[in-house]
């Protein structure tokens, strides 16, 4: 197993806290992203950000209505903040 998927440093820890809100990461990475929180304060506090980010967004798909975006964008951002992966 290579050092780097155990071992992420802080532009691949970020990559990975954002790919891990659109599916489930493999377990090696998710064990690297879980040792770099541990010691990344900078890391640990995007992951907090981007995680309250997504709550709120979620609580609030009408409001999407308001806002111009092509269908197939719509209903594709829709169908994530629902959880249909």
């Amino acid at each position: 197993m290579a050092m780097n998927k155990l071992f992420p440093k802080c532009n691949e820890a970020a990559r990975r806290i954002s790919e891990q809100h659109d599916a489930p990461l493999s377990g090696p990475a998710r064990l690297g992203l879980w040792f770099h929180l541990a010691i990344c304060a900078q890391c640990k506090r995007y992951s907090r950000q981007i995680s309250l980010v997504q709550f709120f967004v979620s609580k609030y798909p009408e409001h999407l209505a308001r806002i111009k975006l092509p269908n197939h964008t719509r209903t594709e951002i829709v169908r994530k903040l629902m959880g249909q992966q």
